[in-house]
């Protein structure tokens, strides 16, 4: 697969998809078919100005199981002009944004529970922490808490 820029644990496999996070402001999310390499799905970082997004440093699917597959997927790492650590938060069903939050410094890394919902995001980075947060239902984006 050519064209992702990975700095970071920003791989992640579920069935024969490939969640890939980039380091570099656009097309920094990205879905591929591990089978034929082909992209399939580009998630949109919706708000960042061309060459104003976020570089990844991390990318993760939620944990599903055998019944029942992923149902979000999130990428974080560190805005391209500001500094700020950045996470978001998508279903993976459309890629609609459900979720974001801001760190003052870059977040290095992040996982999810355990639960096949993802009810909760873990993530640090270079603000020397640890946050937990907890994953909205089914809201519009909004900051997590």
């Amino acid at each position: 697969i050519a064209g992702p820029h990975v700095c970071g644990d920003a791989l992640d496999v579920s069935g024969h998809e490939l969640l890939v996070g980039s380091f570099r402001p656009n097309e920094q999310l990205q879905i591929f078919d591990i089978r034929s390499a082909q992209t399939i799905n580009t998630v949109p970082w919706v708000g960042a100005r061309r060459g104003a997004g976020c570089k990844l440093y991390a990318a993760r699917f939620s944990k599903g199981s055998a019944d029942a597959p992923p149902d979000l997927l999130a990428g974080a790492g560190v805005g391209a002009l500001d500094g700020a650590g950045e996470l978001r938060l998508f279903r993976r069903d459309g890629l609609d944004a459900i979720g974001r939050a801001r760190l003052p410094r870059a977040i290095y890394a992040l996982d999810m529970s355990a639960n096949p919902s993802g009810d909760r995001i873990a993530i640090t980075g270079g603000d020397d922490s640890v946050s937990v947060l907890e994953v909205p239902a089914r809201p519009p984006a909004q900051p997590l808490s």
